[in-house]
C-alpha cells in the first residue's frame, strides 16, 4: 500500500495513472464483449432449440390449423349429396398420421395409405388481429398496413386457388373434397397423429381442408416402370401427363408453380396435380398461340426429367408435342 502511495505522488505519477486508465478501458471492453457474447449465445441456443423441435414435430400444432375466417360465399362447396357425404366420411373414418409439410400445408396419411389430407398453415396466412389493432406511429403504421395487405392477399390467392382446383379441374388433381368455410353437415371428428406419436381430435365442421388421393411423384413412378419393362403402361402415363398440361392451359388456368417433379404425380396411371396453391384464371391462355407457347414452356421441365429417367420414351413424347404444337388446331373461345 505505501509502495502504491509512493507511486502516486511520484513524478511518474501521469504515467501511473495512464496504466489504471488503460486497465479499466480494457477492463470495461472485456466485460462488454462478454456481455454481447453471452446474449449471442442466447439467441443461438434459442434458435437451435427452436429448430430441434420444428424437426422432431415438422412444425405442427393444432393452433396451427385452427379456422377463425368468416364464411366467404366465393370458397363455399356445394353440399355432398348422401352418397357422396358417405364415402367421403368412410375415408375420414380411420387415422391419419402425419406424412409430410409444404410451405401451405401439413400432409396427413390415412391409415389405409390411399388418401391424404391437407391441413392448412392458417398461421401462414392469417393475421392476428392484434397486429391490426397495435398502435404505432405513421411511418411504422404504413410498414405494417403493407404487410396485412400482403398476407390477406395470399390467404385470398390460395383459397381461390383451392376452389379452382375444385371446380375446374378436379379430375386432374385428385381431389376427393375441399372445405373452405365452417359448415355444420359433417358431424364428424378426425383423429390425427402427430410426427412424436401423439393424438388429436379435430371437428372436421370448423376446420379447413383437402381430401385427397394419394400419388406418387412422377420421378419414383416412371423409374418403377421403367424397372418392371412396362413401355405401354409408361406410354399411357405419359399420355396422360401431356393430356393434363394441355387440358390445364385450354381451360385458361395458368399455374403459377409448374414444378412436374415436385408438384404432379400418378394415381395409377392418371396424372394429377398435388399442388394446390397455384392456380389462377387466365382468359389469355385460351388464345391458342398464347395455350400453346404456355404448352412448349411447360413441356421443356417434362422432356428434362424423360431423358433422365426414361430415355426410350423420349421419341414417343417428342412426337407427341409436335403433334399438338404444330398439327393440332385448337378451338378459339
Amino acid at each position: 500500500m505505501a509502495l502504491l502511495r509512493s507511486a502516486v505522488r511520484s513524478r511518474y505519477a501521469p504515467i501511473f495513472y495512464k496504466i489504471l486508465f488503460y486497465k479499466y478501458c480494457h477492463m470495461k471492453k472485456s466485460s462488454i464483449f462478454i456481455r454481447f457474447l453471452q446474449i449471442a449465445l442466447l439467441i443461438t441456443s434459442l434458435i437451435l432449440i427452436e429448430r430441434f423441435c420444428h424437426q422432431k414435430t415438422g412444425g405442427f400444432q393444432i393452433s396451427k390449423i385452427e379456422s377463425d375466417h368468416p364464411f366467404n360465399p366465393e370458397w363455399a362447396t356445394p353440399i355432398p349429396s348422401d352418397e357422396d357425404r358417405e364415402h367421403i366420411l368412410n375415408l375420414l373414418d380411420q387415422r391419419y398420421t402425419f406424412f409430410s409439410y409444404g410451405g401451405q400445408a401439413y400432409v396427413f396419411l390415412s391409415e389405409d395409405g390411399k388418401t391424404v389430407l391437407k391441413l392448412f398453415k392458417q398461421h401462414h396466412l392469417r393475421v392476428p388481429s392484434w397486429i391490426k389493432s397495435l398502435p404505432l406511429p405513421k411511418t411504422f403504421k404504413r410498414i405494417r398496413n403493407k404487410w396485412v395487405h400482403r398476407k390477406e392477399d395470399k390467404f385470398y390467392l390460395f383459397f381461390n386457388s383451392c376452389k379452382i382446383a375444385f371446380d375446374d379441374f378436379r379430375d386432374h388433381t385428385g381431389l376427393i373434397y375441399l372445405h373452405l368455410n365452417n359448415t355444420d353437415y359433417l358431424n364428424q371428428q378426425i383423429t390425427l397423429v402427430d410426427k412424436l406419436g401423439i393424438e388429436h381430435k379435430i371437428d372436421l365442421d370448423h376446420t379447413d381442408f383437402a381430401l385427397q388421393h394419394r400419388a406418387k411423384l412422377p420421378k419414383k413412378h416412371f423409374r418403377s416402370l421403367k424397372k418392371k419393362n412396362d413401355y405401354e403402361s409408361a406410354k399411357r402415363s405419359l399420355d396422360s401427363l401431356i393430356d393434363m398440361i394441355v387440358e390445364r392451359s385450354q381451360k385458361g388456368i395458368a399455374d403459377r408453380d409448374p414444378n412436374i417433379r415436385r408438384n404432379c404425380g400418378f394415381v395409377g396411371e392418371k396424372a394429377v396435380e398435388i399442388d394446390l396453391g397455384s392456380y389462377t384464371r387466365s382468359e389469355t391462355l385460351k388464345i391458342p398461340f398464347i395455350c400453346k407457347a404456355d404448352i412448349y414452356q411447360k413441356s421443356l421441365q417434362l422432356k428434362r426429367m424423360i431423358s433422365k429417367n426414361y430415355p426410350e420414351l423420349y421419341p414417343y413424347l417428342d412426337q407427341r408435342l409436335t403433334e399438338i404444337l404444330y398439327h393440332t388446331d385448337f378451338p378459339t373461345h
